[in-house]
């Protein structure tokens, strides 16, 4: 977190946005709809959008 410069909020929605919306470009465990400070992420290696085709 203090290597992105981030607060706490800014992080968890950051996170939030990119693990648990329409775009799912990172992959969280466990696969809920909250993110808390003992979720695992990674990169999400089968994403893929159309649009960018």
């Amino acid at each position: 977190m203090t290597q992105l410069k981030l607060n706490n909020e800014d992080l968890v929605r950051l996170l939030y946005s990119l693990s648990c919306r329409k775009y799912r470009i990172l992959r969280k465990e466990p696969d809920t709809n909250t993110v808390t400070p003992t979720d695992n992420f990674k990169v999400n290696t089968q994403f893929s959008d159309e649009s960018t085709k």
